[in-house]
């Protein structure tokens, strides 16, 4: 298992770094491969992007919901928005139309590219399904992080899949 995480971490670095043409050299490389490709938030593998610099590694939930001869795309869309890590946390309006950090700054712009390029990403490799970070506001499936706490609702970068027509789950689905 530790050699299929050190994979998927090297498949992160080379989609989430500075380097756009790896980047899109790995997504050709996914899709070439002809396996169905799965979306996984990256912080459910174990790769520390989220906001207060942790993971959230879930190798049961992977292990339900993503077909063992599939290809992993890990995915950060915070990360990809340039955000940072470790970054202020991150929540979204009651209209669910605007992006604020803790610091109380406006971030919309950043995280909807940072969704745009996730979107992106998926697209170009194919993805068929996607296992995504409930409570996240990019990946929410069921539940986000609002200014008043957890509230129901589903995230920026959800919300674009499901348009799309992806099947998608959380690591809380059975």
């Amino acid at each position: 298992m530790s050699a299929v995480i050190g994979e998927l971490t090297q498949r992160y670095q080379l989609l989430h770094g500075a380097d756009t043409e790896a980047a899109r050299a790995e997504i050709a490389r996914i899709k070439a491969a002809g396996k169905p490709v799965v979306i996984v938030s990256a912080c459910l593998l174990g790769v520390r992007c989220r906001y207060d610099g942790g993971d959230k590694r879930d190798d049961a939930a992977v292990s339900r919901a993503v077909p063992a001869d599939a290809e992993i795309l890990p995915l950060c869309p915070e990360v990809l928005a340039r955000l940072g890590v470790p970054r202020p946390a991150i929540t979204l309006s009651a209209d669910n139309k605007f992006a604020t950090d803790a610091r109380g700054r406006d971030v919309t712009p950043e995280f909807e590219a940072g969704m745009r390029l996730a979107d992106l990403f998926a697209h170009e490799a194919g993805a068929v399904s996607a296992l995504l970070k409930e409570r996240s506001p990019s990946c929410g499936v069921t539940e986000i992080h609002g200014v008043d706490g957890l509230r129901p609702g589903e995230g920026h970068f959800t919300t674009r899949l499901r348009r799309r027509g992806l099947p998608i789950v959380s690591e809380k689905s059975g």
